[in-house]
């Protein structure tokens, strides 16, 4: 579902929420983290970004996997361009380029209209809001502006990262808290299960 969020969003919404939103979860940060967000946060030779201090929680540097550091090197480097469609009463529709790109220094990744400081929370989740209406959701999947972080844990515990490791890089302290995060549904377990030789021989062994 992840996926295709995210392309709704590119293909409905806007450019800079896109990235946004990706953020999320590559770094499994909360919304308002990746908000604060700074050019001069990301240290490519060091392959790790600074994420503020929030909640309690003290300033962090984490590190950028390197299956996702194309993706950030690509965002750096062309940023992010859509063409849309806006009406424009009798001119018609008028094609534009929505267009996002890398800043540098001290700027923020998501300014606000002055420019001095960034885009706020209430922002991106009225336009989460406006945007999952016409998104369709099975079952009781829902969409959130920290549904990004929650995808990323999901994928932790997917592949078997040990939860001291995700509950880190994921900025959680307590252990029933991280339990309630990301919780696998019942496709991806029986793919885990699946996925386990040691358990499969085990039963195989049982049955046979």
């Amino acid at each position: 579902m992840w996926t295709a969020w995210r392309q709704h969003i590119l293909k409905t919404g806007t450019t800079w929420m896109f990235v946004a939103i990706t953020l999320t979860h590559i770094l499994c940060a909360r919304i308002s983290e990746v908000l604060c967000l700074k050019a001069s946060d990301f240290r490519w030779s060091a392959r790790s970004v600074t994420i503020a201090a929030l909640k309690r929680q003290p300033q962090v540097n984490k590190t950028l996997m390197t299956a996702i550091l194309p993706t950030l090197r690509a965002l750096k480097k062309k940023g992010k361009t859509v063409k849309r469609k806006r009406s424009c009463g009798v001119r018609g529709d008028v094609v534009f380029k929505d267009t996002w790109v890398w800043p540098t220094g001290q700027q923020y990744l998501f300014p606000d209209r002055t420019g001095t400081s960034h885009v706020k929370k209430d922002i991106v989740c009225h336009a989460i809001k406006k945007l999952r209406e016409s998104f369709p959701v099975h079952g009781s999947e829902k969409i959130r502006s920290h549904s990004g972080r929650h995808s990323m844990i999901n994928m932790l515990k997917k592949h078997n990262v040990p939860a001291d490791v995700g509950m880190s890089f994921a900025r959680i302290s307590h252990k029933r808290t991280y339990d309630l995060y990301g919780q696998l549904n019942q496709l991806q377990a029986g793919q885990a299960l699946n996925a386990n030789k040691g358990l499969k021989r085990s039963l195989q062994d049982m049955y046979s």
